[in-house]
This record gives structure tokens, sequence and C-alpha cells, in this order.
């Protein structure tokens, strides 16, 4: 055996303990939505390129790709929503929105950003394809993660919840926050990778490195679709 480079040791050493992809019964599985909403959508990028002085053209194509990006994100998670309506397993909706409508109660991390989504906003809808229906479950939250944020923990505990999976935006920040809360709470947790979106994929990899084993299983739509069967 060749020489290990400290990269390789230690990605083994992270991940030494394999995690099968969770189990999928509806009994006692979610499947969490996480700010799949259009505050996601290139205007806010614009907004930030117009307030740092970007000209349009210096930024047009990176604005771009990361739209494409987005796009391709929700695709994949319009598709494991269908089929997790469809064999039973709840969705969650958890999305960025503020209480109070002057954002008031916004949190300390969004609010040295200088970004609010106040109630009823273009920003605070959700996309299209993820949207909820009818007796689907939505919580608000003015923070990052989703556990720290609402009372998700307490009412997964009242529906038996043991496993959750989840996809939505952005890997690296909301998604990655809230599935180190679960784990950390006592859930199995599953990511569905391409249904998860960031930034930039470097970002979104990256994330997805951190968390792979260590706080969730992680697989492609593509094979969640198939156990679903």
């Amino acid at each position: 055996m060749s020489e290990l480079t400290v990269d390789e040791f230690a990605d083994m050493f992270v991940r030494r303990a394999e995690r099968e992809p969770l189990p999928l019964d509806p009994a006692n599985t979610v499947l969490l939505l996480i700010d799949m909403q259009k505050c996601i959508l290139p205007d806010h990028f614009w907004e930030f390129a117009r307030s740092r002085g970007i000209p349009e053209a210096d930024c047009a194509e990176a604005i771009g790709r990361i739209e494409q990006n987005c796009q391709a994100t929700v695709a994949a998670g319009t598709r494991v929503l269908q089929a997790a309506r469809a064999a039973g397993i709840r969705p969650i909706h958890v999305r960025i929105q503020e209480l109070l409508e002057d954002g008031a109660d916004v949190g300390l991390s969004h609010r040295r950003k200088n970004f609010k989504v106040l109630p009823g906003s273009e920003a605070a809808q959700f996309l299209p394809g993820v949207e909820p229906i009818a007796g689907e479950i939505v919580l608000d939250k003015s923070c990052s993660g989703a556990v720290l944020g609402t009372n998700l923990d307490r009412i997964l505990r009242n529906l038996g919840i043991e496993n959750v999976v989840t996809i939505g935006f952005y890997t690296d920040q909301c998604v990655s926050s809230t599935v180190r809360d679960l784990s950390d709470s006592g859930y199995s947790v599953g990511i569905v990778a391409d249904a998860c979106g960031a930034i930039t994929p470097k970002h979104h990899e990256t994330a997805l490195w951190h968390l792979r084993n260590v706080y969730a299983a992680i697989e492609s739509s593509e094979e969640f679709l198939a156990r679903l069967g």
C-alpha cells in the first residue's frame, strides 16, 4: 500500500462507518423541504451586485449559472416531492420568513447581512413545483437551522418520526445547519444530493463531504426514487 496523504487518511478516518440509506417507511419518515422559496432566485443576486456597484455585464454570466444550478435542484426536488407524496411520506415545508411586518424579529446572522424576508413578500413565496398543498405542514424561521428556528423537533416527536429525508437550499448553510441539529437530536437523516443546492457546485460538494456518513446518509434522486419503487 502506498503512503497515504493527510487528506486521504482524514477522509478514511471521518468516513470509517458507512451509512446505509434511510428506511422509507411512511409511518416514521418525513420529507423536509428547506427554503425552497423565491429568495434564492436571481433578483436577490442582482440586488447584491447593484449594492456593490458591480456592472450587470460583469456578473451576468455568474448569476446565470447560479440560476441554472437552482433550476436543476428544484427539478430534482419536484420529482422527489411528488414521489414522496405518492408513497405516503409526509412533506414538511420550512422557509425563511419573519413574523413581524417590519422584520424586526430577524435573526442576528441574517441581520448582519441585511437580509430580511418579510411576511407575504415575493421572496417568501414557495417555488413552483415544490410548493405545499392543503394539509401539509409549513414552518417559518428567521435563522438558518430549522430545528432551532421552529418547533420542528416537537412536531416530529409528536408524529413518531425517526427518519428525516432533506432537500432544499443552501446545502452549506440552512441545509447543513438543520441536518447537523437533527442528527444531534437523535433522528436518522438522509440527504437527496441533487435535490439540494448551493450558490456554486464547489460549495455544495464541500458541504456534502462534511455531512456524508457522519451526519447523514446521502443518495441521488434517482436512487431515492428507485427505492420508493
